[in-house]
């Protein structure tokens, strides 16, 4: 991709866009990671930018809002407009980003502040900001079903673990050595998985460290030795630690003052039905299927 910012002779405020080609492909590489919306989501950085996203009481946070509205209103006329809110997005919200990958023009971010005209009045502005930091992003939800599934696979291996070490002949201090290994990865790679959550983005590290630690249990259905078991635990670790660290900052991104319990909630509930029916759901998949074929 070849991103191309918005030239001197472009109307303020149009973004250019990224256009295939071969000769410039580096251009895109310059650009910090943190400026796309998949890996930051806007209204994460409009309200981060403004320092809204911490304050949790009402009192506050409307004392917050007015406070910020005054510093935007440069003119101090009592309203926002959109020259101003162009002035916003290159200084705070995209201060080290280029048009081209604004995940909204100053005019789409006048029509989201509930402008009913070319300007922003203090009210709509606070009206506007509130919902804004109030509204449960939709995507919890998703995330929320995802930590379910997460935790399903780990609490249908409770009870297979003990009969599949007996069925290999493991001995008990090679059964501890064993299930060590996946918090070890898990620790280990904590903090690279969380570079790539901010290089590459949350989605990608969530989504393909489901697929890595759905590899590792399929994998233990085929074990026949410790240090094959020893294996799909390892690669477990690795899918579940970068999926994990995906998870919590996607959910982090989303989360304000005012929605954080809420944004944390859902998936800490799905996690523990999960572990509450999955057991017994293992133990009953064990008793008919056998062991591996379980796995």
């Amino acid at each position: 991709l070849r991103c191309a910012s918005s030239s001197s002779s472009a109307p303020a405020g149009e973004t250019q866009s990224c256009e295939p080609t071969t000769e410039q492909g580096k251009d895109c590489s310059r650009i910090d990671p943190a400026c796309w919306d998949h890996v930051v989501p806007f209204e994460a950085r409009f309200l981060d930018s403004l320092e809204l996203n911490r304050v949790s009481e009402p009192s506050e946070f409307q004392v917050a809002v007015s406070k910020v509205f005054d510093q935007i209103d440069l003119n101090s006329d009592g309203s926002i407009d959109r020259h101003e809110l162009e002035a916003l997005m290159r200084e705070r919200i995209y201060a080290s980003c280029p048009p081209s990958v604004w995940a909204l023009t100053p005019d789409q971010l006048l029509e989201k502040l509930g402008a009913t005209g070319p300007r922003v009045t203090r009210e709509e502005f606070v009206a506007a900001v509130e919902r804004m930091a109030d509204t449960l992003d939709r995507r919890v939800w998703p995330l929320a079903t995802s930590q379910f599934f997460s935790a399903l696979m780990f609490a249908f291996s409770q009870p297979l673990m003990p009969l599949l070490v007996k069925e290999l002949g493991i001995s008990m201090a090679q059964f501890g050595g064993t299930v060590a290994v996946m918090p070890l990865i898990r620790v280990g790679l904590a903090m690279p998985a969380t570079y790539a959550a901010n290089t590459y983005g949350r989605k990608p590290l969530t989504v393909e460290g489901q697929l890595v630690a759905a590899a590792g249990f399929g994998l233990s259905a085929l074990v026949s030795t410790p240090l094959q078991l020893v294996g799909c635990r390892a690669i477990i670790g690795m899918g579940t630690s970068f999926a994990g660290v995906g998870q919590q900052n996607m959910l982090g991104d989303i989360a304000t003052g005012r929605t954080r319990s809420r944004v944390f909630a859902p998936g800490a509930m799905r996690a523990s039905a999960a572990f509450a029916v999955g057991p017994a759901v293992g133990g009953w998949l064990a008793a008919t299927l056998g062991v591996q074929s379980t796995y």
